[in-house]
């Protein structure tokens, strides 16, 4: 403790000696794993979360779980674990329990390895050349797939999620019309441009009264004018960045207005209105029939625009001008005075639609027709939340298949598989990295016996079946629903193999940190806001 005591003020915690880190990490890295063992597979069981605001949730994903409660770690180590399933999650979408599990499974067996006198440097080589094997395993055990293999995985995705059958029907409907929406347009298979898929979500009605909109929807609570064009055909539309306004004066003053000054104060006024009104001239004047500004306009403006026969919206974010350029092919104009038809996008169709008190614009047939939106309807809140991140998950593993068109057999069967292989591997390495990659075999056939514990078997038989199957060559062999040993691929139970890779990928990664660290200090925490990094 003499870090602590000569620098670090009284309060701080500093872990320094070896074997007090790695138990230290093992103990908090078994605690977030333990979150997700009984949450494994589909008869896995949710969590309820209750974050920093005091809303309370189900979740059944590792991302959103530990998301909701990333402020409240009181160890570094979940932290740093938070960032990685983020970080997988945003990359394909999935494998986020199984990436904690087997990190708390690794971290507790290294915790042994120390304490059976295997030296750190090859327990920390025994793992990374145990998952570097294992990532070349996934190529041998792979299938190829083809673009028909997309409906299953949506299919299963849903069918993972705590939905009922009406919920995961309509949402499986809803995401293949999307994707076949999206994929036709393009042209192309090998890939999938996410960010044309929209998800937007209305409090209201049931999952049966969400619909698919070929096109924009804007939701804004800041529409036009009430008097502008319920209905537009072929819109030419345009999207203007910067204000238009009169600036008001930086001085600071007051002043009374006299009978003789009314005249001269209405002659100002004119003069505004008359400035808004040739902003409106030069939007019709070069063909306009929508606009979209990202700053708020003037009642006049708006006045001005529905009278022309215009229809308009403001308020859009950065992020949403770009997706709307990208989309109608309107380019941002940040000087009216510039603006000509060559900046306008152009659509099949705008109409205006009222959802709830709400007034939404929807654009259909946009100039890049891949653009699509989803429109989720629920009665409450969290279920409209929960169905969101259902079809954003979805989304990003489709995108992974289809930029990678091969799978591997789901239900566990490539886990016991590559472990199979693993420890047949590691009895012709030798010396005290063979034990890491014994250890980290063990890893991964807790991913099996877990999945027949949650159906409610005995995961010890299970394992044994399991064992007994894929040393004789049945390498497509896991844990189906029901608890039974299937062959997975026959059942059309699959994973994309890019998010397998990517989980692997991550978990040597982090594995290798947390097994590199030496010294863990923890400062004393400040009362009051604070800003973190």
């Amino acid at each position: 403790m003499v870090f602590r005591e000569t620098i670090l003020k009284r309060g701080s915690q500093e872990v320094r000696t070896k074997d007090s880190v790695v138990g230290n990490m093992a103990r908090a890295s078994k605690a977030i794993a333990l979150m997700f063992y009984k949450g494994l597979g589909p008869n896995g069981m949710n969590i309820l979360v209750a974050d920093e605001k005091g809303d309370t949730f189900y979740a059944h994903d590792a991302y959103a779980a530990l998301e909701a409660v990333r402020n409240n770690f009181s160890h570094p180590v979940g932290r740093l674990l938070h960032e990685a399933v983020k970080t997988l999650d945003r990359e394909v979408g999935d494998c986020g329990k199984t990436f904690c599990i087997l990190l708390g499974e690794a971290v507790k067996y290294a915790e042994i390895l120390r304490e059976e006198g295997v030296r750190q440097a090859n327990i920390i080589a025994g793992y990374g050349e145990a998952i570097e094997k294992s990532i070349d395993l996934l190529e041998e055990i792979s299938v190829k797939a083809d673009r028909s293999y997309t409906a299953k995985i949506v299919e299963m995705v849903y069918s993972r999620l705590p939905l009922t059958a009406n919920e995961i029907h309509t949402l499986t409907r809803l995401t293949l019309e999307a994707l076949e929406h999206v994929m036709k347009s393009n042209g192309h298979l090998g890939s999938l441009d996410i960010d044309s898929i929209r998800v937007k979500n209305k409090l209201g009605g049931d999952i049966s009264s969400s619909f698919l909109v070929r096109g924009l929807v804007i939701d804004k609570i800041w529409p036009g004018h009430i008097q502008m064009p319920q209905h537009i055909s072929n819109p030419r539309i345009a999207l203007l960045t910067a204000p238009i306004e009169i600036k008001k004066s930086s001085l600071k003053y007051e002043y009374t207005v006299s009978p003789r000054d009314v005249f001269q104060l209405k002659q100002v006024m004119d003069g505004v209105a008359g400035i808004y009104e040739e902003a409106c001239d030069r939007l019709a004047g070069v063909g306009a029939s929508v606009v979209l500004s990202r700053k708020e306009l003037h009642d006049l403006v708006l006045e001005g625009l529905a009278r022309r026969g215009i229809m308009s919206a403001y308020r859009f974010n950065d992020e949403e001008i770009e997706f709307l350029s990208k989309a109608t092919g309107a380019k941002p104009v940040h000087d009216l005075k510039s603006i000509g038809p060559q900046d306008l996008g152009d659509a099949e169709a705008a109409r205006q639609v009222r959802m709830g008190a709400d007034r939404w614009i929807i654009i259909d047939g946009c100039k890049n027709s891949s653009a699509c939106t989803i429109v989720l309807r629920a009665n409450s809140f969290k279920a409209l939340k929960m169905y969101e991140r259902a079809v954003i998950k979805c989304l990003r593993v489709v995108k992974s298949f289809l930029s990678d068109q091969r799978v591997v057999a789901g239900g566990g069967a490539a886990e016991i598989a590559i472990a199979t292989k693993l420890r047949n591997w590691a009895l012709t390495i030798g010396g005290q990295k063979s034990l890491p990659i014994l250890k980290f075999a063990q890893c991964l056939e807790k991913i099996p016996l877990q999945l027949a514990y949650n159906s409610g078997k005995d995961g010890i038989e299970i394992l044994s079946q399991l064992r007994t199957m894929h040393m004789n060559g049945s390498t497509f062999y896991g844990v189906s629903s029901k608890g039974e040993v299937r062959d997975m691929l026959a059942m059309d139970v699959f994973e994309p193999i890019k998010v397998k890779k990517a989980m692997m990928a991550m978990l040597r990664e982090t594995l290798t940190q947390l097994l590199r660290i030496e010294n863990v200090v923890i400062a004393k925490q400040i009362k009051g806001n604070v800003t973190t990094r």
